[in-house]
């Protein structure tokens, strides 16, 4: 059965799915796309969605729930079972936000929020997409930082874009005890992926410019040789 009234905005609405109550049964979140109030929807003892449990306004715990504002990603941040969730700022200049699931499934101030720079990742929806999951098997959801590239201009004889990945920009953050400030995600993150300062990968294009730019360097120097022959009669 669904509530037919929770709608979320229509077709704008988009459904979050995690066990938010800890029952064993999988919840909604319904997020709005922009300006609006945000419901979660838990499943009855039959499987049914019949009331609104929690309605959140837009701006909930001083943040902005909407896909305008923030990406949503549920996880179990603290290992009690319920599913919490993670506001992923779309902007650089936001706050990112970890909300924790109260022993009756709702949700209420922020336990943790941080800027763009947090413990070295570049965390706005700009710059990387962050996926939840329990990389260290302790029960807890850490944070996978899925690194969006920078591009490059390749200055070559047809300037070409590559992809260019900063050292250590992806990595996974994991969910620790909370420390004296109640924080969740602190340093050292659990793992960095390392590359060579200033390294661009761009796989077989690589390949392929290197080799022309041998080619191109060979040509070159004949060119030079030619040029400084005299000819006599």
């Amino acid at each position: 059965m669904w509530l037919r009234n929770a709608t979320c905005g229509g077709p704008t609405g988009k459904p979050l799915v995690g066990d938010f109550s800890g029952d064993g049964r999988a919840d909604i979140l319904l997020q709005r796309q922009s300006q609006g109030d945000h419901y979660l929807l838990q499943a009855n003892a039959q499987g049914q969605i019949t009331a609104i449990h929690q309605t959140l306004p837009y701006n909930h715990g001083g943040h902005i729930w909407s896909a305008d504002g923030h990406r949503i990603v549920a996880g179990d941040f603290n290992g009690d079972g319920r599913a919490d969730v993670f506001l992923q700022a779309v902007r650089i200049t936001e706050l990112n936000a970890v909300f924790l699931a109260g022993a009756s499934g709702t949700f209420g101030s922020a336990q943790q929020t941080w800027g763009n720079m947090h413990i070295g990742f570049r965390w706005s929806l700009q710059n990387a997409i962050v996926h939840a999951g329990d990389f260290n098997g302790d029960g807890k959801a850490d944070l996978f930082v899925q690194a969006k590239p920078d591009i490059v201009i390749i200055d070559y004889e047809v300037p070409f874009p590559v992809p260019s990945y900063r050292p250590g920009a992806f990595g996974v953050a994991n969910a620790k005890a909370t420390n004296g400030n109640g924080e969740i995600f602190y340093t050292p993150a659990l793992w960095r992926r390392r590359g060579r300062k200033g390294r661009i990968h761009f796989g077989k294009q690589q390949a392929t410019f290197e080799r022309e730019r041998r080619t191109s360097r060979a040509m070159r120097k004949r060119l030079s040789l030619l040029t400084k022959l005299r000819w006599t009669p």
